[in-house]
């Protein structure tokens, strides 16, 4: 038994979750370092704050390509407008090295 399972009971089927990978991630090739971290953990952060995915997209194929072009500008205009300040962190977060 896992930690997941107090969760997700053993007995349903769980789907891969791609909403909070770096680009980094996305790539089998890609050392990963505190920067995929720091990116990972800005989707997080998003997500607690306005209660919605920043990339998910209708398929797992779809949110990997949205997470590797990592568009947030109009995400972040949205934070900005509900936690003014908050929107620089995530952009600093979200940036692509």
């Amino acid at each position: 038994m896992t930690c997941c399972d107090w969760i997700v009971p053993p007995t349903l089927p769980r789907a891969r979750r791609t909403d909070h990978l770096s680009p980094e991630q996305t790539h089998p090739d890609q050392p990963l370092g505190p920067p995929s971290d720091v990116f990972a953990l800005g989707a997080l952060f998003y997500e607690m704050l306005t209660l919605r995915p920043m990339f998910r997209a209708e398929s797992n194929l779809q949110t990997l390509h949205r997470i590797r072009r990592a568009e947030v500008t109009a995400q972040l205009l949205e934070v900005k407008e509900l936690f003014p300040g908050l929107d620089k962190v995530l952009y600093r977060a979200l940036s692509l090295y």
